[in-house]
């Protein structure tokens, strides 16, 4: 049902501190969704549960469909998107080197996780994306 649309990236921003300050990311854990617009992503202020990343991802998945039904592109560069170096691992480890490629050209939607590995919340909250991801394809046949 999801197959193909939605994505799930983590940013180590203490190691790729670049990637944060493009995107405006202050503090931690930081979730972005890169929806319609890869240039503009939509800051995650929900829940920090499985349901409201789920509800998210709904949310974005609609907006998308409704741009579709409308005859809109759904990104702007056109591309289809393919399978990721890192396979099929639940939460794909974004860089530097790999963020643009990844993200910005693919037409899935992504949820990304800005995240320092010291820090006590992003360790609690990337559970809950875990989680999120695995009911996907348990439930819906879809990958990361």
């Amino acid at each position: 049902m999801l197959q193909g649309i939605v994505k799930i990236g983590a940013v180590d921003a203490d190691k790729h501190q670049s990637l944060g300050g493009q995107y405006g990311v202050q503090g931690f854990p930081t979730i972005k969704i890169f929806g319609l617009n890869k240039n503009k992503p939509d800051d995650y202020n929900g829940a920090r549960s499985a349901q409201g990343i789920t509800d998210a991802a709904l949310n974005s998945l609609r907006s998308i469909v409704r741009d579709r039904l409308g005859g809109k592109s759904s990104s702007s560069s056109g591309k289809k998107s393919g399978d990721s170096k890192s396979g099929k691992k639940a939460v794909i480890e974004l860089t530097d080197d790999t963020f643009d490629a990844n993200v910005i050209g693919s037409s899935d939607i992504w949820m990304v996780e800005f995240y320092a590995p010291w820090c006590g919340h992003c360790k609690r909250y990337i559970s809950q994306i875990i989680y999120f991801v695995e009911m996907c394809l348990m439930y819906c046949g879809c990958e990361n």
